[in-house]
């Protein structure tokens, strides 16, 4: 008797795990964009040259260049964001593109007075993207360059770089000459 209670326990086991796996479905998450590169282009107002800047985090090696500017002078900056674990780079700025009304980048100058920025790109709703945008340089000085890229979601954009997820945080260093 004792033989059919576990023949009959395991049974109902084997039944109910088949059963669950069998109604289960596959579940697609999406998750935080894996961003490994982040290219600042600063072209100078009135010039055709433009000057390519790098952060890279790839393998746990960081990588990154200083950016050096001109004193007193405009540059119209573009970004250009990559996942450099896949071969070819998967290029992460089309995905921003089509979600700009979810991501807006930060840019802090420490000083402050060391770089300002404007005219940035907005999204359907006129609100700043800042995958473009207007950097501007006053006087001779050092200092960092913080860009920060956050993901809103539902929440409404505002100028509180805390909000969101942040899919992105680097320190450039900066030299104004």
């Amino acid at each position: 008797m004792k033989k059919r209670i576990i023949l009959s326990a395991s049974f109902i086991a084997f039944v109910f795990i088949v059963g669950a796996l069998s109604s289960c479905k596959p579940r697609v998450t999406e998750g935080q964009e894996t961003i490994t590169t982040l290219k600042l282009k600063l072209m100078p107002t009135g010039s055709s040259v433009q000057k390519v800047f790098s952060y890279k985090n790839l393998n746990g090696i960081t990588t990154k260049d200083t950016i050096v500017l001109s004193a007193g002078s405009s540059y119209i900056a573009t970004l250009e964001i990559l996942d450099e674990t896949k071969s070819p780079a998967d290029d992460i700025t089309l995905e921003i593109v089509e979600e700009k009304n979810e991501h807006q980048f930060f840019f802090v100058a420490s000083p402050a007075s060391l770089v300002t920025f404007s005219n940035f790109d907005k999204d359907s709703n006129g609100k700043d993207v800042g995958l473009i945008s207007t950097f501007t340089t006053t006087s001779v000085g050092k200092g960092t360059l913080q860009v920060v890229l956050k993901h809103l979601g539902e929440d409404p954009k505002t100028s509180n770089i805390t909000s969101g997820e942040t899919d992105m945080d680097v320190v450039f260093d900066v030299v104004v000459q």
